[in-house]
């Protein structure tokens, strides 16, 4: 092979490079970002610290979505898991005294975790 074919061929080659590392960045997305990790409703249930029915209902109420299989089983996509815990709210303690003296008691009841 001359000069001058290598220089016709080396356009192809370089094409063929990107090509071959698009096709290596692709395959990673989707093997990564887009194929997401579904959970058994048992799985889900302990992650949410919740029963069996109550995640179902949730489920039929569109709190959370979810996947039937083909066999009628629930999938849960783990994303739908993590945006329910993140968007959950604290909880609000009350706490009071009665009377003056009680003060030091209303402190360890605002200092608790």
């Amino acid at each position: 092979m001359d000069s001058k074919e290598a220089e016709n061929i080396a356009p192809f080659k370089r094409e063929r490079a990107a090509l071959f590392t698009f096709m290596q960045i692709f395959l990673y997305l989707l093997l990564t970002d887009f194929v997401e990790r579904l959970l058994r409703p048992r799985e889900a249930c302990q992650l949410l610290g919740t029963s069996y029915s109550t995640l179902l209902r949730w489920i039929r109420e569109g709190k959370i979505r979810a996947v039937m299989t083909e066999g009628g089983k629930y999938r849960i996509p783990y994303s739908e898991i993590k945006k329910y815990l993140e968007g959950r709210s604290k909880a609000v303690i009350y706490a009071r005294i009665s009377s003056a003296h009680q003060g030091e008691d209303l402190e360890r009841q605002v200092n608790f975790d």
